[in-house]
């Protein structure tokens, strides 16, 4: 298994996903098709403020532990950068439409008998979900006003929670023009939107950011379109000529739209014809399947690999996943747990000194906060002790980090005691006793493919090409450095890292250098390429 995918609004079943990747230690990916819980928030169907709470705690979570967030509208990229997700983790995947299904010289002809619909009808078809967000009752209104054209039909087709109150209310104001048809097989949608003549898609308006199903089968028809909702699907409508935009719930604004295009079958043709158009060029299925794959791809690529074999059918080298067993995994983190528990005990009083003499030495704040890329490229939170003073040359710049090293600083490098505050973040799971040292995330754009193959295992403490080549090494080394280490995970191994570790740190201290650095300080930034070398049975 390579990953597990987690879809919202279910939370419940995106939290396991979660939990599932967390315990095979693959990665987690979130599709979002809906902005929950600020959804049901809105609508009143969520009110107690605990519930709110947790499931927005729930919700950011989620979104801040996927390694891949899959979004369905463009609407939703700026709600998910604001919870902390990296842009650069966000693929947008419209919701596509299967064209080949539709088409807009299908007969409906069926669908007219079976509805007792004279040829000459003109026929109004709303096809979708019957909920409290559809805002259904405009529609049944904008019919009452227009009752007295007796050749106007409104077929509405679905199910849903308010459909015995939608076919009340339709009693209550006496519609005989409306038929509620129930829920329909996919076989049987294409016959009945080629029976429409328009089509009507209604939404409130705090689902304004969505991108509906309904709104591209109907485009796929080849049918003009009422779009009573706002955001990027009246933007898209507007814009390409593929209906008449009007405000959600105006009765008359919906009214009068679609006495408009029942009179001029000119623009109903053009619209038609552009609508079928754009839902072929931009949000065809088998495209939308497409980018689907290659999101998902992108995830399995940063899976240790065991061998690199070529698909004979196109001769794209494909890695293959080696997993992890379980037992080594639980181990491993028990092992974090007990042993930076008890280092937290015993180095307090040693983190408190630090503390004040970094506060003393070099001013505030006393630590140094940056975010990195942990394990499947998720960022967190990397906090230690301060080692660079804050000082500015003539324009307002940082001094080149050399410049701005203490005493104080480079004693707590060459000792390793800035890293004690990491103790914290391998108690809470953020980190390893040993891994690869995480980078920086602005790194991540930048990496070769097998460079990023560094993610896909825990960052640590210390690790292979700390113990190997410290600060000596160029990022090549380094890298190939990761990667044996991903490639070759065992207790055993994680030990032997661990026992060398003090032996370099006085190396270190003897010698003058240090195990770990901020960003660059002691090394150059990197900026990418330095392609590596690695054997599939490489046993460094």
């Amino acid at each position: 298994m390579d990953f597990i995918l987690g879809t919202s609004p279910d939370l419940f079943q995106a939290f396991a996903a979660w939990r599932l990747a967390s315990r095979w230690g693959i990665p987690f990916v979130l599709e979002i098709r809906d902005l929950w819980p600020e959804f049901a928030v809105k609508m009143g169907v969520l009110r107690n403020p605990v519930l709110i709470a947790l499931s927005r705690w729930l919700s950011r979570l989620l979104l801040r532990n996927a390694s891949k967030v899959i979004v369905n509208s463009p609407a939703y990229i700026s709600a998910v950068v604001a919870e902390g997700v990296l842009p650069e983790k966000i693929v947008q995947i419209d919701n596509g439409v299967d064209t080949a299904l539709y088409s807009p010289e299908r007969d409906g002809d069926e669908i007219r008998k079976r509805y007792h619909l004279a040829n000459d009808d003109f026929v109004v078809v709303y096809a979708g979900a019957l909920g409290l967000a559809n805002d259904l009752t405009t529609l049944l209104h904008a019919a009452k006003k227009l009752e007295f054209d007796a050749s106007l039909q409104f077929l509405i087709a679905g199910d849903g929670q308010v459909r015995t109150a939608l076919e009340q209310e339709a009693v209550v104001l006496d519609l005989k023009q409306v038929q509620f048809l129930g829920s329909l097989s996919r076989e049987e949608m294409p016959d009945l939107l080629a029976a429409a003549d328009v089509c009507v898609a209604t939404l409130l308006p705090v689902f304004d950011s969505t991108y509906p199903n309904k709104v591209f089968d109907a485009m796929a028809a080849g049918r003009p379109l009422v779009l009573a909702m706002n955001g990027p699907v009246r933007e898209i409508v507007e814009s390409e000529e593929c209906g008449i935009y009007v405000p959600p719930s105006d009765v008359e604004a919906l009214a009068d739209a679609i006495s408009q295009l029942k009179t001029d079958a000119c623009l109903r043709g053009r619209m038609g014809q552009n609508a079928r158009r754009v839902a072929c060029q931009r949000f065809d299925r088998k495209t939308q399947a497409k980018l689907f794959v290659q999101a998902l791809d992108s995830i399995v690529q940063l899976n240790t690999p065991a061998v690199q074999r070529t698909d004979m059918a196109d001769e794209i080298p494909v890695l293959r996943w080696r997993p992890v067993h379980f037992s080594y995994r639980m181990m491993k983190r028990l092992f974090d747990v007990v042993v930076s528990f008890l280092l937290i005990v015993l180095t307090l009083p040693m983190m408190i000194a630090v503390a004040v003499a970094v506060r003393l030495g070099m001013g505030a704040p006393v630590f140094f906060c940056q975010t990195r890329a942990g394990l499947h490229e998720v960022p967190f939170q990397l906090i230690k002790f301060r080692t660079l003073k804050n000082w500015y040359d003539e324009n307002g710049g940082l001094l080149p980090d050399d410049k701005r090293q203490t005493r104080l600083g480079r004693f707590l490098r060459q000792t390793s005691l800035d890293e004690l505050p990491e103790l914290f973040l391998v108690l809470g799971g953020k980190m390893s006793l040993v891994g690869p040292r995480p980078l920086p995330v602005a790194y991540l754009g930048r990496y070769l493919l097998q460079q990023r193959l560094r993610h896909s295992v825990m960052p640590g403490l210390t690790g292979l090409a700390q113990v190997l080549g410290r600060n000596s090494t160029t990022w090549s080394q380094r890298f190939r450095y990761d990667i044996v280490y991903a490639r070759r995970q065992s207790f055993l191994f994680d030990l032997r890292i661990l026992f060398r570790t003090p032996l370099v740190v006085l190396k270190g201290i003897i010698g003058g250098g240090g195990i770990a650095a901020d960003s660059h300080s002691t090394m150059p930034e990197f900026t990418g390429g330095d392609e590596i070398e690695v054997s599939p049975g490489s046993n460094d």
